[in-house]
């Protein structure tokens, strides 16, 4: 079994607890919108939701991050978007308002790690969460997880869009430049 880590800076870090794996149920978890509100997973039951973790929107290696976002999002209907890193709040507005993002909903773990923890992306020696990406069904089974096994490095974009395109029709995806691009 491969070891449950990630890379940073050539040191390896563990992550909490065990990788959840395609076809679990995705665990209950909440976080915080941008007016420090709280966020329970469980108000988006029925959706198709897409969970992109990031460490820091001003730290993580984003060079796709931006025009996945905007990819994935021209489609939203029957799909959340969320990307959720432990930034405050007010960082993942201002994230999304200077990336005109759309329809994608910026929330933040930073009280209690409860995305990272439940679903393990955190590692506890740096108290930061792995990046990695999370597709789950309308039933609320994990149908795809990535995780970033090096923090200097970008998830698979391609493959969330490809796990979204067969849980949904999303036309737009199907023709995107995006996936044309080498990652």
């Amino acid at each position: 079994m491969e070891e449950h880590s990630v890379k940073f800076k050539d040191n390896s870090y563990n992550l909490s607890g065990s990788p959840l794996f395609e076809g679990a149920a995705a665990p209950p978890f909440s976080a915080f919108n941008s007016d420090f509100s709280e966020l329970a997973i469980s108000e988006f039951k029925g959706d198709i939701i897409l969970i992109i973790s990031l460490p820091s929107v001003n730290a993580f290696p984003a060079q796709n991050l931006v025009p996945f976002l905007k990819e994935a999002g021209k489609s939203a209907e029957g799909v959340r978007i969320m990307a959720i890193s432990a930034d405050l709040p007010f960082t993942l507005e201002k994230f999304s308002l200077d990336s005109d993002c759309g329809p994608i909903l910026f929330v933040s773990d930073h009280r209690l790690f409860d995305f990272a923890r439940k679903y393990g992306f955190y590692s506890e020696q740096l108290h930061f969460s792995a990046g990695g990406i999370v597709v789950i069904d309308q039933d609320g089974i994990i149908q795809y997880i990535h995780y970033c096994r090096d923090m200097e490095k970008e998830p698979d974009y391609t493959s969330a869009l490809d796990a979204l395109q067969s849980l949904a029709y999303i036309p737009e995806l199907l023709d995107s430049n995006f996936k044309k691009k080498e990652m």
